[in-house]
């Protein structure tokens, strides 16, 4: 799917990959209802079409609510000097991500040249009234 977008639209590689990575993190907070305070990221592997999702976490030792929370052991596999309480970005993607990435791809598709026009048509304008 990540592929299709790349090739249908006469968009920079740039715009379209940042815009598949924005919907990974909006599809994965609908997904498991996370808060928007906390800090989400995706990776889109172009290749093999694989979205992983890094999620900061802060480190516990017992988990109360996993979708804030990571084991200090968990923890220590992204950065052994970690410490209770610290916040660490670790990898969090849910186990039937791939369906719901392919999908959200696949509405990107549909809107990115609507949005991308608008979003030109506006900095345009920000641009002419300066």
């Amino acid at each position: 799917a990540f592929k299709q977008v790349l090739n249908d639209k006469n968009l920079p590689e740039e715009i379209i990959i940042e815009a598949l990575k924005d919907a990974m993190v909006s599809a994965y907070r609908r997904s498991v209802n996370a808060s928007s305070a906390q800090k989400v990221e995706a990776e889109i592997d172009l290749e093999s079409g694989e979205v992983i999702v890094f999620v900061e976490k802060e480190v516990v030792e017992d988990i109360q609510d996993n979708r804030t929370e990571v084991l200090i052991e968990e923890a220590k596999k992204v950065n052994p000097d970690t410490a209770l309480g610290v916040l660490e970005m670790v990898e969090s993607t849910p186990d039937d991500f791939g369906r719901v990435a392919a999908q959200t791809a696949r509405q990107v598709h549909s809107i990115m040249p609507t949005r991308h026009l608008s979003m030109t048509s506006y900095s345009l304008h920000r641009m002419m009234l300066m």
